[in-house]
């Protein structure tokens, strides 16, 4: 057994079944009970679904070869537990049903010990006779819609889930890539995310979660008809987002640590880490109800859109050692944003420490504790990398490197 971030993962006294085609794979299924691993040779798997089904040890189904993947449409588990994909695609093609923008390539729900590794979720563009085409002229237009020369659906989504585990996989071409609603004990980490219409990630209800060394670039989203800049019904597309709508309880317990985020080349008007509690501050809930506990570290944040780090409705936190700039693509674009370190209503208790920012805005009346040089105001930001790892620590003359202090600090710790 290996034991990693509280997830067990069983290799030992796996029955090894080698499938062929889709028909075999529907067999196999239907007869595992647990410890079995699927290895699935080069093809189209189509789509299957897993509906109440226990694995005692865990399922794996797994690419025989690697370097030629075997591929799914879609695939959809309901109440079901302990299973493993390694090594796969999820290749979902819409087609004429591209029309529905809430279809996904992977789906889990009321399920457990769900592992998704060195996978990849590649999702389809709306074509001509497939949505609404994007002409300057139809008002009629709105973010969500299936709009003709942008990416729809969503990659993965999960809910009320516990103990999910995604590590080295590529999403591209969605709508929205990953999503996890009411899910406990969460781990996202070391996944290339890229060329996504609307939301990279989304997170609401979680508790318990782990969000690292993540790439996130290159958004496309549909800003209004016809090319458009219209907020008020384009995209209002984000890298890492949690919100508060239609749950119970808000967020807990949350470490987001070393993710390289950056809008792109193709857009710069794309929030960054956008934590906002929206029940908080449309009076439905009370000050009793705050995300807590979250550790915001060592990310590096590049956009033009006025949320680089944007809080609200937070307590008892941490956002230390990060960077904020502008995207240096935006330098000539005179309407571009600063973007900001920005602590909203009701942040309470929030320490701070060693970030780098464009800018920082504070709207809170809570407690903030600055620790040593809780941000520091950057404006020339032509000359910084992807490969900018290494900060300084105002604290003293000697460089650290931010990867290494983040990794000992996660939402558990003093």
């Amino acid at each position: 057994l290996i034991f990693l971030l509280g997830f067990t993962v069983s290799i030992a006294n796996a029955k090894t079944i080698v499938v062929a085609d889709m028909p075999a794979l529907k067999k196999a299924l239907k007869t595992a009970s647990g410890g079995e691993q699927l290895r699935l040779k080069p093809g189209n798997y189509g789509r299957i679904s897993l509906w109440k089904r226990t694995f005692t040890p865990e399922l794996m189904i797994i690419s025989d070869n690697p370097e030629k993947p075997a591929k799914f449409d879609s695939v959809k588990i309901r109440r079901s537990h302990n299973i493993t994909f390694d090594s796969v695609i999820f290749n979902a093609k819409f087609g004429s049903e591209s029309k529905d923008a809430n279809q996904r390539a992977f789906e889990s729900t009321n399920s457990s010990h769900i592992t998704i590794k060195n996978s990849a979720f590649i999702g389809d563009m709306v074509e001509p006779g497939e949505g609404k085409p994007d002409i300057r002229s139809d008002k009629t237009l709105r973010r969500n819609d299936a709009i003709v020369g942008f990416y729809i659906g969503a990659g993965a989504v999960v809910k009320h889930a516990s103990n999910i585990y995604f590590s080295h996989n590529t999403f591209k071409h969605f709508h929205v890539a990953a999503q996890f609603v009411k899910t406990n004990q969460l781990y996202f980490g070391h996944n290339s995310i890229h060329d996504i219409r609307m939301d990279a990630t989304n997170f609401a209800e979680i508790n318990n979660a782990v969000i690292e060394n993540n790439t996130i670039e290159n958004m496309i989203p549909w800003t209004g008809p016809g090319g458009s800049v219209n907020p008020s019904i384009g995209d209002h597309a984000d890298l890492i987002q949690f919100w508060t709508t239609s749950t119970d309880k808000p967020s807990s317990n949350v470490t987001i640590r070393n993710n390289y985020l950056s809008s792109g080349l193709n857009t710069y008007y794309v929030q960054g880490i956008f934590i906002r509690n929206e029940k908080l501050d449309q009076g439905t809930w009370n000050n009793n109800n705050k995300y807590t506990n979250f550790v915001i570290c060592g990310n590096h944040i590049q956009n033009a859109h006025v949320h680089g780090i944007t809080v609200s409705g937070i307590e008892h936190s941490k956002i230390m050692h990060n960077t904020v700039i502008r995207n240096n693509y935006s330098a000539s674009d005179d309407k571009a944003y600063l973007p900001s370190l920005y602590l909203r209503q009701g942040s309470d208790h929030i320490y701070l420490k060693n970030n780098i920012v464009a800018a920082f805005k504070s709207e809170t009346k809570g407690k903030l504790v600055k620790g040593p040089h809780a941000y520091k105001r950057v404006r020339d930001y032509s000359n910084w990398q992807k490969s900018s790892i290494d900060f300084f620590d105002y604290t003293n003359d000697n460089n650290i490197n931010r990867l290494n202090v983040c990794n000992k600090l996660e939402a558990n710790t003093p």
